[in-house]
């Protein structure tokens, strides 16, 4: 074998997804044309793909494609929008792209309860690849705190109560 000579990285040309046949050259002949997407290249939004995607017998990595058919339609842009003087000019993509925060949230091959609705699209500018956003702590004031210590308080400077005697019933 030849020291010199690269392996060359191998990408995959079907859909990753369970139960799916797209990219194979039996759904190329016969015009079920979809477009497969990359996994993200960031850690956290490949790690939330792996948790979305329901496969036991591999885990999907860099190499690996899902098709069209497990996004919400939300997440993939097909058209360009851009406004030229006043005017809102919208042309079609050639290749679809996904969105920043794109998770593969649909499996219609499978049963429903792995198949997740997408989340609403939020107005956050900043890419969540489909993680949920810590909101911050609201700063309770500390009056409920306060009402349990003054009760607390008020029972312990109440009389002590004398539990009343018993007859010693265990001869009956």
């Amino acid at each position: 074998m030849e020291s010199g000579v690269k392996k060359k990285k191998t990408t995959q040309t079907h859909c990753f997804a369970p139960g799916r046949s797209s990219g194979y050259i039996s759904s190329r002949r016969s015009d079920q044309r979809v477009s497969l997407f990359s996994v993200p290249k960031e850690p956290e939004c490949l790690k939330a793909w792996q948790r979305a995607v329901p496969r036991a017998d591999q885990v999907l990595d860099a190499s690996s494609r899902i098709c069209e058919l497990h996004f919400d339609e939300q997440y993939i842009v097909r058209s360009f929008t851009h406004t030229i003087n006043g005017v809102k000019a919208t042309i079609l993509r050639d290749r679809p792209v996904l969105t920043s925060d794109a998770i593969s949230t649909v499996f219609p091959n499978l049963p429903q309860y792995l198949s997740k609705k997408a989340p609403q699209k939020s107005k956050s500018k900043t890419p969540t690849c489909g993680l949920p956003v810590k909101s911050p702590r609201h700063d309770t004031s500390n009056a409920a705190c306060t009402d349990e210590v003054d009760v607390l308080e008020e029972r312990s400077a109440s009389p002590e109560v004398i539990s009343p005697v018993l007859p010693d019933v265990g001869n009956c």
